[in-house]
Order: C-alpha cells, then structure tokens, then sequence
C-alpha cells in the first residue's frame, strides 16, 4: 500500500491523481463539465455529474497506472465551493450552487440588516457577502424553494457529496466549514446562535472535523463505478486552496502562495489570523492554524470565456496539433507588449471579491483601438487577473504589514510560462514554480497519507515538493506595469455606481 489518491472537484472540471509516498505523480485523469446559467447571476452544477465525473477521472487514472488499486492507502478529495442540498439518502434535490453565483443579494441584506456583519465577523471571522458563503444561500432556498428545505437532511460542499458517494457518511471538514457564516471558526464548530438567529436548524448540518481524520472506506457501489478497492479508506478531505497550499509545500506561517484556478486566489499561512474583512479568513492545520485568503473570481474563468467565445480557431488548430489551444493562446500573446499596447481588463466577468467585494461588477475591456488583435485581448486577460492580485498583494504588505519576498505558484495558469512571467513583473515579486502544478491533488493525497498515519506533520510534504524554476521581475517592465496598475484602480472607482445602474436595468 505504497499509493495515494488525491481528487480536486473544480469549478469547470475534475481530476484524480496517483502519487507515491515521496509525491513522485504517477497517472492522473481528467473530466470538465460546465457552469449552468439559467438566470444572470446565478451559477449552478449538477453534483451528480461531479460523481460521474470524478468515477470516470479515478478510472482513467488508475487504467493510466496499470496497478492493483490494493496498493492504494487513502482517498482524500479537495473542493471549489458550492452548496449541495441532498435527502436522507444522499439525492441532490436541485443544481449546487456555486460561489460565483449571486442571487441570494436580498438575503446578504437581511442577515446585514438582521443579525449585523460585526456579530456575524465576530463569530465567523468573515464578512457577509453572495455565493462565497452557503448561509444566504440556504435563506435564498429555504425563501425561494419552501419544499427543497423541508426536504434536505444535510446541506453539503463538494467535497462531503463525493465522500458520501464513496463512503455513505455525511461530513464537513474545518476549511469548508469556515465558509458556511455559520461556523465559529476559533472554536471549531457550528454556531447554535447564528444558526437560531437565521433559523437554520442544526440538524441540517453535518457533523464537522480536520481534514486529516478518515470518515469512512470505499463501499462496495463506489468501487464498482470508480475501479477502487472496496474498503479503502477515506478522508474528510478539505478545501481546494487548502489542498493546494499543502501540495506546494506553502505550510508554514507567512508563507504566500498563487493558485491560478478557475478562481484566482493570493493566500498566506498565519499563527494569528488578521481576520481583515477584504480577506477570507479560513481554518488550515494543526500546525499553522489560519489562513487568509483574496479570491479573483474571474482568474483562470476569464480565458476560459475568452476561448469559448472567440478561440474556435486555436481549439481546432490545438486539437490537430496535439496541443492545448492556451499554448497557442501563449504563443500570440508573448508577441505583444507589456501593457497590451494600452489594453486593460477588469477580471470581474463573474463579480469580484477580494479586495472590492462587488457582486454587480462586470467584466470590462477598456482602451480598444483598430490596432488591436486577439492577442493583445488574450495578454490583457492575463494581465488583467495580474492587477487583481497586486490589488491584494498591496492590501497585504502596505496595509497589514507582512512582507513578501517570493510567491509560489500553483494551479492551471501556472502551466503557462508567460502568465507567470506577467505575474512576477506586476507583482513585481520572484515567483517560484514547483515541479508538480497538480498542486491539489498532491495537497490531497499527502492529506490521505497523513489521515492514515504514513505521514505524522504537514511539514512533511516539503520533502515531496520540488522546485522547477524561479520567474523573477525586471524592474523597468514592473515600474511600467506600475503606472497601469494605477489606472487599473481608478477605472473601477469611476464604474462602481455605473455597475449598480446596469444591475437595476437587468
């Protein structure tokens, strides 16, 4: 029993990796499947296609490996955020919805007007807002959807849907918990007054813990649809940026890393928390008990728009080339300047939070000229997302005083060379690439290694992180950087008001 398998359910897609005890990959596989919009705002996914998807990536995975699934020690699985209302029997009683989603606005204004931020921040460590959290959302179905309430036995996260389907058990770990506003996150569990205050009964509510302790072990049914050993076990699990850091080795205390997701997310490892509310504030380990966290809602979502919407060409020239067509999206984009020739986008395409934390905001591309192409389009994108993170990264040095030398880097966008080099000349920050950008799959697997005793301290993994390579500023790039940067922060002043105009039309 010398494997461990790790699974990230994503925003757009599914993966299952195997690695070995010295985190050397061995297979992986992959499915994506997509975002339902059926009204402005709103973002939904069928949890059951995530379990077909995730049975189809963990059997592409272990085919991959040609090994006995017997060598497999642990599952641990890793999540995007969503909330799952399911029955006595695990049934999905509607579509999750997903973090990105931003139709429980009249509720944010209740909990607000009601209960108050400050006694909500006080409990929760966080602010109040849409989608982030699973609080309004459950107010939006129990106002909207009366009978999907009565009827859910648990509200669940990704995560706690694919470990009931392996296992039969319902469960939260302490990093999702800590994004329901109805957690105390100091004391590491549910909150019985804010559950009164906003009438969620607590028996609604899975039972909660770290995501190191095993839950339960692969029935019988999981390990036919997913070729797994029946009665492997299987972890609580935990949230994706969690995973992720764990699979970079970013354990420590103030300790800053980059995940270039769907969702784009600057984080940083802390003994005390800053609970600033700009951030989100989350449970992480035993050993470096906070993190704090500045989500980019339109990070890697705003290339995967662009190539749906307008990248037909590169994804068929991709396909026959045995490519990718964000290679080829590289490949145009290297050739333009830094600045995009005066081409700046705003990466709100699905709101934004951190910093600004604007559910109506909307994406914009500003300063379009007959001069420019799809490429400078595609590089704004990238730089875009860049001055989102600075927009964070300046909050977390300038204002709350932690000092950042270097950043590692993780997640989808970090397989693009040229993305990380706009990031480290806007940032102007060395950027540091490990070996492995599976980085959450890897943070699960070695969480499944340590929930079965293999591994007794998260400091471990570090022996199983290697670094590729380092992407360092220059600075004449960076100060030129700096001066759309400031404009880039202007532009969204002057468009708050005109957001919530363009809301009201809508």
């Amino acid at each position: 029993m010398d494997l461990l398998l790790g699974i990230d359910v994503g925003t757009t897609g599914c993966k299952a990796s195997l690695f070995d005890i010295e985190g050397r990959l061995i297979s992986s596989g992959y499915r994506e499947y997509k975002i339902i919009s059926p009204h402005v705002g709103w973002a939904e996914e069928d949890p059951e296609e995530w379990w077909l998807k995730v049975a189809e990536a963990i059997r592409e995975c272990v085919g991959k490996a040609k090994i006995n699934a017997n060598r497999i020690a642990g599952v641990a699985i890793s999540c995007t955020n969503g909330l799952v209302a399911v029955d006595k029997e695990g049934k999905p009683l509607i579509n999750a919805i997903m973090q990105i989603d931003n139709r429980c606005l009249q509720e944010v204004s209740w909990v607000k007007d009601t209960i108050g931020e400050d006694e909500v921040f006080a409990v929760t460590g966080n602010r109040i807002a849409a989608g982030t959290f699973s609080a309004p959302n459950i107010l939006w179905i129990k106002n909207n959807l009366p009978e999907v309430f009565k009827n859910t036995s648990k509200f669940l996260v990704p995560t706690g849907f694919i470990v009931y389907k392996l296992t039969g058990e319902f469960s939260m770990d302490y990093t999702r918990a800590s994004t329901t506003l109805l957690f105390d996150i100091r004391d590491r569990q549910w909150s019985t007054d804010l559950c009164s205050k906003m009438e969620i009964p607590m028996d609604k509510l899975p039972d909660c813990y770290p995501s190191d302790v095993i839950i339960g072990k692969v029935k019988k049914e999981a390990a036919e649809m997913t070729d797994l050993m029946e009665g492997i076990p299987v972890a609580v699990g935990l949230m994706d940026t969690a995973a992720a850091a764990i699979g970079m080795g970013a354990i420590g205390v103030n300790d800053p890393f980059l995940i270039i997701g769907t969702v784009s997310r600057l984080s940083i490892g802390l003994k005390e928390s800053i609970f600033d509310k700009r951030f989100l504030n989350v449970c992480y380990t035993s050993e470096t008990p906070w993190m704090a966290m500045a989500p980019t809602n339109g990070g890697g979502i705003s290339l995967k728009w662009f190539r749906d919407t307008f990248g037909e060409m590169e994804t068929l020239t991709a396909d026959n080339m045995g490519l990718s067509p964000y290679q080829l999206f590289d490949l145009k984009a290297s050739r333009i300047n830094a600045g995009s020739d005066g081409l700046i986008y705003l990466p709100y395409i699905a709101g934004e939070r951190s910093p600004i934390w604007d559910s109506y905001a909307k994406g914009v591309f500003f300063g379009i000229s007959p001069s420019h192409k799809k490429a400078h389009f595609i590089k704004a994108i990238m730089e875009g997302v860049a001055f989102a993170t600075k927009h964070n990264l300046e909050i977390l040095e300038k204002e709350l005083g932690i000092q950042v030398k270097e950043i590692k880097i993780g997640g989808g966008g970090a397989l693009s060379p040229l993305w990380i080099e706009i990031m480290a000349q806007i940032l102007g920050k060395t950027i540091v690439k490990p070996r492995i950008v599976e980085t959450e799959t890897l943070g699960s697997a070695f969480t499944a290694g340590k929930a079965v005793g293999i591994f007794s301290k998260y400091n471990e993994v570090k022996k199983m992180v290697q670094i590729q390579s380092e992407f360092k500023p220059k600075g004449e790039v960076t100060n030129l950087y700096d001066k759309y940067f400031q404009l880039y922060k202007t532009l969204y002043s002057h468009l708050k008001e005109d957001y919530q105009h363009l809301q009201s039309i809508l």
